[in-house]
């Protein structure tokens, strides 16, 4: 067993061997040491690190064959359905709003520009000086 300044570091840099060595372990026979006959056979060696086998997380053998269709067949369900939460809505609504809000304006903006432009022209024309109507006398 390796001594570092930290036990985790000591137990990570330690190989499986260490594990099955009753000297390694503990010489004072507190603490007893794994019998190997009595093992499992694994893919890990026994001079690797237990840092390299929680590196592999523990994974002896690692199966991917899902296959839904058996699970289907043999759960039998009679309905089978599915609901989500999606809290877009709210968000998706407030901004729709917003838009709406902004466009409403630009839109009244230049309807008003529109409409009240010409109206201005016509209240502020500039009558010349030879064409002032004269009182009747």
């Amino acid at each position: 067993m390796l001594t570092r300044s930290y036990p985790l570091e000591t137990i990570l840099q330690s190989t499986l061997a260490c594990f099955y060595n009753q000297q390694c372990i503990d010489p004072s026979n507190k603490f007893g040491a794994m019998n190997l006959s009595l093992s499992t056979p694994t893919r890990f060696s026994l001079d690797s690190t237990i840092e390299s086998v929680v590196n592999q997380l523990m994974i002896e053998e690692f199966y991917s064959n899902a296959s839904y269709d058996s699970y289907f067949n043999q759960c039998k369900p009679l309905l089978c359905t599915y609901s989500y939460a999606d809290n877009s809505h709210i968000i998706e609504g407030i901004t729709t709003l917003i838009g709406l809000y902004g466009g409403l304006l630009i839109i009244c903006r230049l309807l008003a520009m529109i409409i009240v432009k010409p109206f201005r022209c016509l209240s502020s024309r500039v009558v010349p000086i030879g064409e002032q109507v004269q009182p009747p006398a």
